[in-house]
Order: structure tokens, then C-alpha cells, then sequence
């Protein structure tokens, strides 16, 4: 046990994150909730993973990547996105460095055969060869 163990944020924190596996930082929206939040109790989006307990506060940037993801600026459409929930140790904020959690999608890799992938004529001299 450490210190960590006895926070209790709400939300997700850089923490909650690093103490994930790579595979469990690939999560689906569940859903998105508008919550008051902060000591300035501010209504901020709040999107929920199908796997994870906690919440995150969803900063613009954030928004942003779900926004393209899914092809909507409607919070209700992020419901279903795939991302990857990392942190980025560059983000700062009040001009330090203080590192943030961040999304981005998670990359498809389109396996293709041999054949696909030089599927077109080739001209050897006078004979076409496909």
C-alpha cells in the first residue's frame, strides 16, 4: 500500500491510468455525462469506458479526438468509440509541464496477402504480367 491507495478522486487520474496495462488502455465509450465539477463547479463532459470504473473529466482536446473519431460534435455519439487512454507526460498546464491524460484512436492495421498488396499489371517489355 502507498499513498495513492488513499486518494479517492472521483474521476480518473495520471495514476489510474499508468497502473494500467497496455491492453486494459484500450477502452469503448460507454457513455457521456455532463457533470458539475472542480472547486469552480464548472458542468464539464465526463465520458465513462465500458471497462473502467472512473470517469474522465473530458478536456477540448479530448473532445476533440472523440469528436473525430466518431464523426460528431453530439456527446450522445460518442457512445460506442474505441480509443487508447494514455498519458502524455508533455501536457501542461500554468506554464509547467505537468504531464495529462489524453486519448487518441486506436490504430487499424489492415493485414493484406501478398496478392492484394501487388494486385496490378506490370509491363515487362512487350507482356503484361499481373
Amino acid at each position: 500500500m502507498d499513498l495513492d491507495d488513499f486518494r479517492n478522486s472521483k474521476y480518473l487520474t495520471q495514476r489510474d491510468i499508468e497502473n494500467l496495462s497496455a491492453k486494459e488502455r484500450l477502452v469503448t465509450v460507454d457513455h457521456v455525462e455532463v457533470e458539475r465539477v472542480g472547486e469552480e463547479n464548472v458542468l464539464k463532459p465526463v465520458a465513462y469506458f465500458v471497462t473502467l470504473v472512473k470517469g474522465l473529466v473530458t478536456n477540448i482536446t479530448n473532445g476533440e479526438v472523440l469528436s473525430d473519431i466518431v464523426g460528431s460534435i453530439k456527446l450522445v455519439d460518442w457512445h460506442g468509440a474505441d480509443v487508447e487512454i494514455y498519458v502524455d507526460p508533455s501536457v501542461g498546464y500554468g506554464g509547467k509541464r505537468t504531464g495529462g491524460i489524453r486519448l487518441r484512436p486506436i490504430p487499424t492495421h489492415k493485414s493484406q496477402t501478398v496478392e492484394e498488396e501487388y494486385d496490378e499489371v506490370m509491363t515487362f517489355g512487350d507482356k503484361e504480367v499481373a
